[in-house]
């Protein structure tokens, strides 16, 4: 999947795949552009967050779900855009990689906490299982 940021500044949607082809000043609003939605993002959850802790009631997981998806395509953008504005050489990862290190990233947003427990709760079963062989 190839995530898309439609920029309100250039006008236009830019797939990530894109940015490489994009000039350099367009390059520089599309990162600015990303780091504001970013920060905005995160203002909004911690509203949201704030109203829920005040008021006890719960915050509606689907908003917040799609909330932390825009917010790491933006985080994307603003990651390929940073290191391209930097004039350093994008890495280059296999898929397996890539797959990997967003998948961990999802879960960690979705779950927190939950997942270092559970992290840790397969790690000691992994021990114990090569333990006992």
């Amino acid at each position: 999947m190839n995530p898309v940021f439609t920029s309100k500044d250039l006008g236009q949607g830019v797939l990530l795949s894109e940015v490489e082809d994009l000039g350099a000043h367009e390059q520089k609003i599309l990162y600015e552009e990303a780091i504001e939605a970013i920060n905005s993002i995160d203002a909004s959850i911690r509203e949201i967050n704030g109203l829920e802790k005040r008021s006890g009631i719960s915050t509606d997981a689907d908003w917040l779900h799609r909330a932390k998806k825009k917010r790491r395509i933006c985080l994307e953008f603003a990651a390929k855009l940073n290191t391209i504005l930097n004039g350093a050489d994008l890495p280059k990862i296999s898929y397996e990689e890539a797959y990997k290190k967003h998948f961990h990233q999802i879960l960690l947003e979705e779950l927190g906490p939950d997942l270092e427990r559970i992290e840790s709760e397969a790690a000691n079963l992994a021990r114990a299982d090569v333990g006992r062989h």
